[in-house]
């Protein structure tokens, strides 16, 4: 509450972690209330588990708030008159916030009503501390109504490094100077266990990706697998995790498993994926995330599989992460940068797009990369893949870490 504070690290690096015991103590020390805000539900639900998991209690019996953006920022511009309920959609959202701001900084509105809403509803707009997960691809509309509300002073972000999955990188810290922000860069990787992290890195140098990770010497262990085909092809390494998960005392829903475009079936709000099909077959409970209905709400018990598209996986982990078809995934992006062409500035860099696109794969594949705690499976199609041949590469130069159950043909 005395600076506004970032947290800046690449994906394990211990950003949400260290928040949320910075703000369990400041409750415990001095009664303060933090409110946490994430992009999606199933992100929320991750961090109330991992609250939980921790021993923190959450809610006003700790202190600490978890909201999604949209809901608080709905709930915000129904109580400024903005809107006509609390929740009107995702389609009307970004103009919404727009209008809020317009009103604000156009004076409809001013400080006096803001601190009115706060004094009528103290419990559920009056916070001495905001964290925002994931902040670095917020849109503007978001940021600059958040520095509206709230003074900047008592805002801490945590900044994922080069994790964008929704647009231009965030300016948070326009309108900070110097001695009224704190600047973090942790390196450590602190989710993923040492082997893992000593993998991680030792892909990125061969995939020419800058990952600036270092492995930690805290958490022994952690094993890679790449298995060849669709997981549902793979029922006995699937029951085999499962029984070594159990013995470690996780819960299905402690395990996450990431799908390509390629294996989602259906448009629309009745989409569902081949991955959750088989776990289905299985007898296996599952909480579909690439359907958009699903991601409006969060896993409701333990006993569910977490199934999400490469897309909604930042911010995310899991004690066995599975990775379907990533080089599919890592092929979809390559594609789609391909077919968008070189930005003005990328052209005048003199970088080839075939090089560019390679980068922005990578990039969103390292975001995959590392999600997992314990155990990574990768699923391979194409051998001849960029990605896979990196993979095998590596595989070879690290075999007490990769079991390499694939034979190159």
């Amino acid at each position: 509450g005395e600076t506004f504070t970032c947290l800046r690290g690449h994906g394990g690096t211990g950003k949400t972690v260290t928040f949320l015991q910075s703000a369990w103590k400041s409750y415990k020390d001095r009664d303060a209330r933090t409110l946490v805000l994430t992009y999606n539900h199933a992100l929320a639900a991750d961090i109330r588990r991992l609250l939980a998991l921790l021993g923190v209690p959450s809610g006003e019996e700790g202190g600490i708030m978890v909201q999604t953006a949209m809901s608080f920022f709905y709930a915000w511009m129904h109580r400024l008159g903005v809107t006509a309920s609390d929740d009107e959609g995702y389609a009307a959202y970004p103009a919404k916030c727009r209008e809020a701001l317009d009103n604000l900084t156009g004076g409809a509105l001013d400080d006096a009503d803001i601190a009115a809403i706060k004094q009528s509803s103290p419990r559920r707009f009056d916070f001495d501390w905001i964290v925002v997960d994931e902040a670095q691809d917020w849109p503007l509309y978001e940021v600059a109504l958040l520095k509206r509300l709230y003074d900047p002073r008592t805002l801490a972000i945590a900044d994922g490094v080069d994790q964008l999955v929704r647009g231009e990188k965030a300016d948070w810290l326009g309108g900070t100077t110097r001695d009224t922000r704190l600047l973090v860069n942790l390196v450590h990787c602190l989710r993923m266990k040492r082997n893992l992290a000593v993998f991680a890195a030792a892909l990125a140098d061969e995939a020419g990706i800058s990952l600036d990770i270092l492995p930690s010497d805290k958490a022994g262990g952690g094993r890679v697998v790449l298995v060849p085909g669709p997981w549902s092809s793979q029922r006995e390494l699937h029951d085999e995790r499962a029984a070594q998960g159990a013995a470690a005392k996780n819960e299905p829903i402690d395990s996450l498993y990431c799908v390509p475009t390629a294996s989602i079936i259906g448009v629309g709000e009745t989409r569902t994926s081949s991955l959750s099909r088989a776990l289905a077959g299985w007898g296996l409970d599952t909480w579909d995330g690439v359907d958009e209905r699903k991601r409006q709400d969060f896993p409701r018990s333990t006993s569910e599989h977490r199934v999400v598209h490469y897309m909604s996986c930042r911010g995310l982990e899991g004690w066995t992460v599975v990775l379907e078809s990533l080089d599919q995934f890592w092929a979809e992006r390559f594609e789609l940068k391909k077919s968008e062409g070189l930005a003005p500035g990328e052209a005048e860099s003199l970088i080839s797009l075939d090089d560019l696109a390679a980068k922005q794969a990578w990039r969103w594949a390292f975001i995959a990369l590392t999600r997992p705690i314990d155990t990574l499976v990768i699923t391979l199609s194409d051998l001849d893949n960029p990605l896979s041949k990196a993979l095998l590469k590596v595989a070879r130069d690290f075999p007490d870490i990769v079991e390499n159950r694939i034979v190159p043909g």
